[in-house]
């Protein structure tokens, strides 16, 4: 049996955190910097609400990914 891991969070861009707010990729719910990665069976969801129509700042980042040096 394949098993699949599921990694949620629920942040959004407007939300308020030590007086600021997180932006769209703070908000995201599994960020990593790095050279190598990989990621296999696993899921990353953000389940932030669904915004009203027209909303402001409610977007989300399920997965962020930032490379630390240029690909070879």
């Amino acid at each position: 049996m394949k098993m699949t891991s599921i990694i949620e969070w629920g942040d959004t861009a407007d939300r308020v955190e030590n007086g600021r707010q997180l932006g769209t990729f703070g908000s995201a719910t599994f960020a990593v910097n790095s050279t190598y990665f990989i990621a296999k069976d696993i899921t990353f969801k953000n389940k932030a609400p669904l915004p009203p129509s027209g909303a402001l700042g409610k977007q989300a980042v399920a997965a962020e990914y930032r490379q630390t040096r240029p690909p070879l």
